[in-house]
């Protein structure tokens, strides 16, 4: 097990689209301290239509939780996403099409502000928050386009109605929490 120093921010970043490609996106982030408390998170609605595929929405899910990042002055981050292909290109390990390279300069650019930066794949299960926040985002569009009013942010102080979210947010937290515990003494 990795012991990560109490400096070390962890982003959990995520790309949803209710049909790829054309349909809505949007992208969802999470922000974890090292001592396991939740720092920030957001989910934005991307647009709809031609142009919107899964892979730009999880670049901007990357971007979103970078800017928040440095907005929250971070200095080592750790990059977790379940997207190969975003990972893999942000390690410089496999090329960039035209359609993605402005996204992936914007999210290069954003990377160098950090003194550490890594980038992680994970399975999607072990995405979860970030995952779920982005999911919802997406299917609840329809509606909120029905009613007239699209928010342009939304948070996870924002579902108090969905208490998997909190309860995810808890759990982890905690999970985070047993992981590091102790781990200090291994890493020396």
């Amino acid at each position: 097990m990795n012991a990560y120093p109490s400096w070390h921010t962890r982003l959990y970043f995520d790309g949803a689209i209710t049909m790829n490609p054309g349909g809505d996106a949007s992208c969802s982030y999470v922000l974890w301290g090292g001592d396991g408390d939740m720092l920030d998170s957001g989910s934005h609605w991307l647009g709809r239509g031609e142009g919107w595929t899964n892979n730009v929405a999880e670049y901007m899910g990357l971007i979103h939780g970078l800017r928040a990042a440095v907005s929250l002055r971070v200095t080592h981050i750790e990059a977790i996403g379940d997207s190969k292909l975003v990972i893999n290109q942000m390690r410089g390990e496999w090329g960039c099409r035209a359609r993605l390279r402005a996204l992936h300069r914007e999210a290069a650019e954003l990377a160098s502000r950090f003194t550490a930066v890594a980038f992680a794949w994970v399975p999607r299960e072990r995405n979860l928050v970030a995952d779920r926040l982005g999911r919802y985002r997406a299917a609840s569009l329809t509606l909120q386009q029905q009613a007239g009013a699209l928010p342009v942010i939304m948070t996870l102080s924002q579902y108090p109605r969905w208490s998997w979210i909190r309860s995810a947010e808890a759990g982890l937290s905690a999970l985070w929490r047993r992981s590091t515990a102790g781990s200090s003494s291994d890493s020396t």
